[in-house]
């Protein structure tokens, strides 16, 4: 999932004060595609995007007509549940970074 999805504006936030000029990446490559564990978070290995297929569905808004759905889908959900999976994520994120507010 691309990172820009989980911003909330409450527990998760761009700071671009806190930004650096430069940031590193590094990649693993292997024989063939495959997952590893990165401190317990699965991780996907460097792959070539021509030739192999990611090990996860990428999920991810398109725009702002996609975002406008995802919201009324959850919204909805008090009635009939059809939250997408990306829903769901930004939901709970949603939930949690609520909760840390009222705490704090």
């Amino acid at each position: 999932m691309p990172v820009i999805n989980l911003l909330n504006g409450t527990s998760i936030v761009f700071d671009a004060a806190d930004a650096h000029e430069t940031l590193d990446f590094l990649h693993v490559g292997l024989a063939r595609h495959d997952v590893l564990d990165a401190e317990g978070a699965a991780c996907e290995s460097w792959r070539d995007t021509a030739v192999e297929e990611p090990c996860a569905p990428m999920l991810s808004f398109y725009g702002g007509r996609d975002a406008l759905h995802s919201r009324l889908r959850s919204a909805a959900s008090i009635i009939v549940d059809r939250r997408q999976p990306l829903d769901i994520i930004r939901d709970t994120l949603e939930e949690r970074g609520i909760e840390l507010a009222r705490a704090a």
